[in-house]
């Protein structure tokens, strides 16, 4: 278990609140079975020291869900934000692949009358679908490095984790791989399906061969991209309207020209309650006396 400096200034008198323990479980232990010893331990010692643990409680929770677990809605809203400019890009795509397919109606044709199959003519059009989604796939994963590699140089140092731990590893080439081939198969379907579809007479006689059949397919995906772009829009505006709204809310104190910094005392220099104030006391007053600091203190948690 890990205790916090608190227990140590107070001298770990009983009574004392807002202790923090850092334990591991056994194989096969459950959250919930933690709980329940935990709780088990709480009546004991309230029926022991009733008037320093009556009333008290205790919590048992994941560390990972401590650590991280605020941040994962927002990395959903994030992910949904994402996906839907991919399937607007995908859409985008594939209408310009089936506006690409009817121009080159008169090439269809003629590969079917030299004898290529419908099934043939699909498999081209879709392999060419995935090969430019592949291609888009590696664009996007450079542009990655190079994006993260940037931002962990800039905001790497007031990130509360490891900053050789963020990198695009493995499993986010694997999940880019698998998404560039997904959208690949799944928007160059469209065209291959539309020219598959397409009679030889129909390619023999017009260049706009089955234009009206293509007109309605690319209708439809402009109509798909113009709900998910006003989707979009909608919420990226209701997410500024609410960082203003945030920017406007009086947290109760003046914020303004006001610095914060945190730091941590070496247990083995300090290892006494006495030696750690007079460390706080030495530090008070020497940023007091900094040109331009009008007042300094310590304390045991930021506002917000």
């Amino acid at each position: 278990g890990s205790l916090g400096i608190d227990v140590v200034l107070a001298k770990l008198e009983r009574g004392t609140r807002g202790i923090s323990a850092v334990g591991r479980l056994k194989p096969g232990v459950t959250m919930d079975a933690a709980q329940r010893d935990l709780q088990a331990i709480e009546r004991r010692l309230a029926e022991a020291y009733p008037t320093t643990n009556a009333g008290t409680s205790a919590e048992v929770f994941s560390l990972k869900e401590y650590g991280v677990g605020s941040t994962r809605t927002r990395l959903y809203v994030i992910l949904a934000a994402v996906a839907v400019v991919l399937l607007i890009a995908c859409a985008n795509v594939a209408n310009l692949q089936l506006a690409r397919g009817a121009s080159r109606a008169r090439e269809m044709s003629v590969r079917a009358a030299l004898g290529a199959g419908r099934g043939r003519i699909a498999q081209q059009l879709l392999t060419e679908n995935v090969v430019l989604s592949l291609i888009g796939g590696l664009a996007g994963l450079a542009f990655a490095f190079g994006m993260t590699k940037g931002l962990v140089t800039l905001i790497g140092p007031q990130l509360p984790i490891d900053q050789t731990t963020i990198a695009v590893d493995g499993p986010v080439l694997l999940f880019a791989l698998g998404i560039s081939l997904a959208t690949g198969i799944l928007f160059g379907l469209p065209p291959a399906w539309k020219a598959s579809r397409t009679d030889l007479t129909d390619m023999l006689r017009s260049r706009l061969s089955g234009g009206f059949g293509h007109l309605a397919t690319r209708n439809t995906l402009v109509v798909v991209q113009l709900a998910l772009s006003l989707a979009l829009l909608a919420s990226a505006g209701l997410l500024t309207r609410s960082l203003i709204a945030l920017e406007r809310v009086n947290p109760g104190f003046d914020p303004d020209n006001l610095l914060t910094a945190q730091f941590r005392l070496p247990v083995a220099k300090y290892d006494s309650p006495e030696k750690i104030w007079l460390a706080f006391d030495r530090m008070v007053a020497e940023l007091n006396a900094i040109p331009g600091v009008r007042s300094a203190t310590v304390v045991s948690a930021m506002p917000y």
